[in-house]
């Protein structure tokens, strides 16, 4: 289950840095620090 939670993070890392713009790195900020406070 924990190894399916690093997916899900490496997964969304990358589409966050893949797109570049401010509200989306805030938005994607705000979730892996959810994901990360979830563990």
């Amino acid at each position: 289950e924990e190894y399916w939670l690093l997916v899900r993070i490496y997964v969304l890392f990358s589409v966050c840095h893949s797109r570049l713009g401010l509200a989306t790195f805030f938005f994607c900020n705000a979730s892996l620090s959810t994901l990360y406070l979830a563990m």
